[in-house]
């Protein structure tokens, strides 16, 4: 009997706070804080671009309309789908020494505390780990850098 945990059953039992958090570990325990607290904003830039969309239209954004219909949707943030590696990981790393930093970050970011620290950013890439630069990470949408990550806004 394995003690593994099916990720996509714990996520599905997780609060938004929850979600956000293991979501900055998933995708950037390697920055520092400032780096966590950049991803935590480009979340929560799109719930707000998404609720304003549903103001507007009265429909849903296909990115989701809560931090945790961003952080899930799919193909969004690489440690959510199956075949990455941190993805069997991630119920794991509330026992790690940064979940109770990401955790606060996550909190503070839902709360509207945080700020948008990552200049309207929607999307972020490290350029080191993809083979292929994806056609919107261009000069043009680019924001924000911090170590490993470089921040863009791209929205039609």
């Amino acid at each position: 009997m394995s003690d593994t945990i099916d990720t996509k059953t714990w996520a599905s039992q997780q609060p938004d706070a929850v979600i956000l958090a293991a979501t900055l570990l998933g995708e950037a325990r390697g920055e520092d804080r400032q780096g966590r607290e950049m991803i935590a904003s480009v979340v929560m830039t799109r719930v707000a671009f998404a609720q304003a969309h549903r103001a507007r239209v009265d429909a849903p954004y296909w990115w989701g309309e809560t931090p945790r219909e961003v952080c899930l949707a799919h193909m969004q943030f690489d440690c959510w789908n199956p075949s990455d590696p941190n993805y069997a990981e991630i119920p794991a790393l509330t026992g790690t020494p940064l979940w109770a930093e990401a955790l606060e970050i996550a909190t503070t970011a839902i709360s509207g505390a945080l700020g948008d620290q990552a200049n309207g950013s929607t999307h972020y890439l490290n350029p080191q780990a993809v083979a292929q630069m994806p056609s919107w990470a261009t000069a043009a949408n680019e924001r924000a850098a911090h170590l490993h990550h470089v921040f863009y806004r791209v929205v039609p």
